[in-house]
């Protein structure tokens, strides 16, 4: 069966080159799009890889640019110099180091 945490699992895999265990949930977003002919669900995980020093895939493939391993202040500073391609890998690692709360997988259980 297809849900969001397989997809979520396999995703990561696909693109980072890592297996994850998923550990919760940052967030849950619903939003309408394209004026409201459909609708967006997107689940926002927390996960810590299988293996602790798994590296992830450097090189340029189909699925991605690669990936790597950052540090918040690492984060910080691509953000600041302009080399992330959106603020949010930077919004969440600073949630993340502010101890923002890690919800339970199991609210998912309650939406399906």
């Amino acid at each position: 069966m297809f849900t969001s945490i397989t997809a979520a699992v396999r995703e990561t895999l696909e693109e980072a080159g890592v297996d994850i265990e998923l550990k919760g949930i940052l967030a849950i977003e619903h939003q309408p799009c394209e004026g409201g002919i459909y609708l967006r669900l997107r689940v926002l995980f927390y996960a810590e890889p299988k293996v602790s020093n798994a590296l992830p895939k450097s090189a340029p493939d189909i699925e991605s640019v690669g990936a790597a391993w950052c540090s918040f202040e690492e984060i910080r500073i691509m953000k600041e110099t302009k080399r992330l391609r959106s603020k949010e890998p930077y919004t969440w690692a600073k949630y993340l180091e502010n101890h923002g709360k890690v919800h339970s997988l199991s609210l998912l259980k309650e939406l399906w």
